[in-house]
């Protein structure tokens, strides 16, 4: 997305601006970096403000001036930000598609800043495609718009509101990662009924990023996942564009402090200070505009010859790129932990078979910025539906056509799925649980608003809280009631099963 904003203007414009941006950045004082958040918003629309993990941030949020209660809250993620020069979330949401659907009028639309954006830009570092701070803005930001919305539009207790969700990009990710979180917070179940998610073109698998940003050309041009992303022509740009994902990787890794960090190394005149509390994207533009050159050759018809694809990243000294595709060097295996905690298809590969709602995942080949395969590896099944959007033919227009299909396509979906969910009666959410029906007052023991009691299934050497020991319990009971059940039916006897009931209940009690 960011680096679309530099092929809007023709050829000869994006080499002048590609210029005189690396001038400008190369002119700005980290030291003087301001909160780029104005108080300009359109009208009707406000920042709201909360705490996340003990920082005050924020979010954009607009309430719609309506008598009732509203159809429902639509959550956006946004995409790759990189302020002051590429972007900021204000200029993001300010111009969003959400305020320009009409169906949409109804609804309470919501963007969260996200840390190291919009009022914490300058004072926190951008976790970027990190889930776990997706997890909390999400959680912190949906409270504090339920607690306004019920003042607001004065709500009986109880009331849930309906819950849409979208991104794209980095916004595509955490829509999925939202998408499960929502699901383990059982005070976010209570105040809303998660209706529609669309992900679109995120980054979801460890062994996809190290195929796209570790290997050299030579093996990267042989490996499966990117022969499945891209087609032969265009994989000598779909390497340089992969390497400001890298760029970016390396980037939040070091101001993460991750293992062996201190041995990624810059060329001069790509320095990287991690010391300062926000993020200096210099870096990142410099970069950015190494492949902006190519773009008249890749569209060309057929694709013209490039340079600079078949070496090691021009940002990075000879010693980083040689431990960086050395998958036993500590820096790699540093790296390669660090995607897996964060990368979504290995860190909820558990949570798949437990998945209650429905979730829509689009991708487009050949798109440069993200490679499918990302989308394509997440499992099929399990309420996930896979949309691959990718047009007929190989040619592309831009560097970014295929990125901008998928979010194109994405948006209209969620606009089409949006209004089904609103023409669709209000219902008490079911009482069926992720892992099958389960009975209704069973599973309020658990304390799990609306009857949901997904540690029904948890197995008997889950962790031991007070949900999933009882849910465990739970299960063991009607295990034993089914046998005893069965025995009865057969004429057996059930005093056996009894027994075992009774002994296990007695074993429980005193050791729990």
């Amino acid at each position: 997305q960011v680096w679309a904003r530099r092929a809007r203007a023709d050829n000869c414009d994006v080499l002048i601006k590609a210029v005189l941006m690396r001038a400008f950045l190369l002119s700005v004082c980290v030291a003087t970096f301001a909160p780029q958040v104005s108080q300009a918003l359109p009208q009707g629309h406000e920042t709201l403000t909360y705490t996340v993990d003990g920082v005050t941030t924020g979010a954009f949020a607009r309430f719609p001036d309506i008598a009732g209660v509203p159809k429902g809250v639509l959550l956006l993620w946004h995409g790759t930000i990189l302020p002051p020069t590429l972007g900021t979330v204000e200029s993001e949401y300010s111009r969003h598609g959400a305020f320009s659907e009409a169906s949409f009028d109804d609804l309470i639309v919501v963007m969260p800043h996200q840390l190291g954006l919009g009022t914490t830009w300058g004072s926190q570092r951008q976790k970027w495609q990190q889930p776990r701070a997706i997890e909390s803005d999400g959680n912190a930001v949906l409270a504090h718009v339920y607690d306004k919305a019920k003042t607001k539009y004065n709500f009986a207790d109880g009331t849930v509101l309906r819950l849409f969700q979208w991104g794209h990009s980095q916004g595509g990710t955490s829509c999925f990662a939202y998408h499960y979180y929502y699901q383990a917070a059982p005070n976010m179940m209570a105040l809303y009924d998660m209706k529609v998610s669309v992900a679109s073109a995120g980054h979801y698998s460890a062994d996809v990023w190290e195929s796209s940003v570790f290997l050299p050309y030579a093996s990267y041009a042989t490996d499966a996942s990117m022969l499945a992303s891209y087609s032969a022509d265009l994989l000598p740009i779909s390497k340089k564009m992969q390497n400001v994902l890298l760029c970016h990787l390396l980037h939040t890794y070091k101001g993460s402090q991750g293992p062996s960090y201190q041995n990624i190394e810059y060329e001069a005149g790509f320095a990287n200070d991690v010391s300062i509390a926000g993020d200096d994207w210099t870096q990142m533009n410099d970069v950015i505009g190494l492949v902006m050159p190519d773009q008249p050759a890749v569209t060309s018809d057929p694709v013209a010859p490039i340079s600079g694809y078949d070496s090691k990243p021009p940002f990075l000294t000879d010693a980083t790129w040689a431990k960086l595709t050395d998958a036993g060097s500590g820096l790699r295996q540093g790296l390669r932990s660090y995607l897996v905690e964060h990368s979504l298809a290995q860190a909820f590969a558990s949570l798949f078979e437990s998945n209650a709602r429905d979730i829509s995942i689009f991708y487009a080949c050949n798109d440069l910025n993200v490679p499918c395969q990302h989308g394509k590896v997440l499992p099929t099944g399990h309420r996930h539906t896979h949309h691959d959007v990718t047009p007929s033919g190989n040619a592309i227009s831009s560097l970014f056509e295929r990125h901008t299909v998928s979010q194109e396509r994405s948006w209209e979906h969620l606009v089409t799925k949006v209004g089904e969910a609103k023409s669709q009666a209000a219902s008490a959410p079911s009482a069926t649980g992720a892992c099958g029906t389960t009975d209704a007052d069973l599973a309020r023991i658990c304390d799990v608003p609306n009857g949901v009691c997904h540690s029904f299934c948890v197995s008997e050497d889950a962790s031991s809280s007070s949900c999933d020991y009882r849910g465990t319990w739970i299960k063991n009971l009607a295990t034993m009631h089914d046998a005893a059940s069965a025995a009865a039916a057969a004429g057996g006897d059930v005093s056996a099963a009894a027994k075992r009931f009774f002994l296990w209940v007695w074993v429980s009690r005193i050791t729990k």
